[in-house]
C-alpha cells in the first residue's frame, strides 16, 4: 500500500490517510513494549487493520451500529 517505505513510515502514512479522511474513533492498543499505538477508526467502517514492525492489529465491529471495537493483536513471525 505504501511501497517500500520502512515500517515506521508505513504507520505514519496510515495515520495521515486516516486524518485526511476525518476518521473519528480513537483506540489505544499496547504493543509488546510499553509504547502505545493509537488507532483511529471510522464510524462507517467495520474492519480496520494495520501492521507495524512488531505486530499486526485488526479492529473489528460486529455491526455498524456498535460503538466499540474489539482489537486483536498478532505478533509477526520471528519476532
Amino acid at each position: 500500500m505504501f511501497g517500500d517505505k520502512p515500517p515506521s513510515e508505513h504507520w505514519n502514512a496510515f495515520k495521515d490517510v486516516l486524518h485526511r479522511r476525518r476518521m473519528c474513533r480513537i483506540i489505544t492498543q499496547q504493543k509488546r513494549s510499553d509504547e502505545a499505538v493509537t488507532w483511529i477508526g471510522n464510524a462507517s467502517s467495520d474492519v480496520l487493520a494495520i501492521q507495524n514492525r512488531m505486530l499486526s492489529i485488526s479492529l473489528v465491529r460486529e455491526t455498524s451500529a456498535q460503538t466499540s471495537w474489539s482489537a486483536t493483536t498478532t505478533p509477526h513471525p520471528g519476532r
